[in-house]
């Protein structure tokens, strides 16, 4: 009987130890060190258990000492990338500026002349020069492909839109000194050496203006950027934005 009741009395004592300390878990040393932790609201004992297996793993482990980057960093790292003109779109840039190289060629004849050497870098556009001046109103008929097929075409991408026009509108400039010469030229100029001289450095001036502006442009497209050229880039800019 004594025996009997000194077990009792040793699983009760135990009972009672655990009780306390289900009421009161904060007094385990180092065996809930998550409790402690800044950030963690305090429960009851009931949903404790619980509580830590809704602990996030870095919170336990110590947080990433290097976190990847953020979707909107990534989202907007890939609209940048598609955003680049693809190669049928630099290429299309690149051709809509031969029309203005083509047409702006009868203003390098002096410039030739005096410097042959200039000769050599439109060799390789040979075929192309005597198919386009071989073909009845071939200048008129790529002037408006050109401006309906490209600078005007919705379909098509604004990089496009934007070199078509600037070409355009370098074309256009070209009528300004073929108007000038046939219907306001007097014929006196050519009687004085100062008058003569005057003449040529119109001609060579025009076709540097026509020749530099249809390199810049070439090579801006081909590199995929939409170069503005001087007189005609916030012109062709304000168009390609209407649409």
């Amino acid at each position: 009987a004594t025996a009997s009741m000194g077990v009792h009395g040793v699983v009760s004592t135990v009972r009672n130890r655990a009780g306390r300390l289900s009421r009161s878990p904060e007094r385990i040393g180092g065996m809930l060190p998550v409790l402690e932790r800044p950030g963690y609201s305090r429960r009851t004992s009931k949903d404790r258990s619980l509580f830590l297996l809704q602990a996030p793993v870095q919170n336990i482990h110590g947080a990433r000492k290097n976190p990847p980057p953020s979707r909107s960093v990534q989202v907007f790292a890939a609209k940048r990338t598609s955003d680049m003109p693809n190669a049928l779109e630099r290429t299309l840039a690149t051709a809509s500026y031969l029309i203005p190289l083509l047409d702006g060629l009868r203003y390098s004849k002096f410039l030739i002349r005096d410097f042959p050497s200039i000769a050599n870098v439109l060799v390789p556009l040979t075929p192309i020069i005597k198919l386009y001046f071989s073909v009845p109103y071939a200048g008129l008929v790529m002037f408006f492909l050109l401006y309906l097929g490209i600078a005007q075409n919705r379909e098509l991408s604004r990089f496009v839109r934007f070199n078509g026009m600037q070409a355009i509108l370098l074309d256009v400039l070209l009528n300004i000194p073929s108007l000038v010469e046939r219907f306001l030229l007097p014929q006196s100029i050519f009687s004085s050496n100062l008058g003569v001289w005057a003449y040529v450095q119109t001609y060579n001036t025009v076709f540097l203006y026509i020749f530099l502006s249809v390199l810049y442009g070439m090579v801006s497209s081909l590199l995929g950027k939409a170069g503005r050229i001087p007189l005609v880039g916030n012109a062709a800019d304000a168009s390609a934005s209407n649409y």
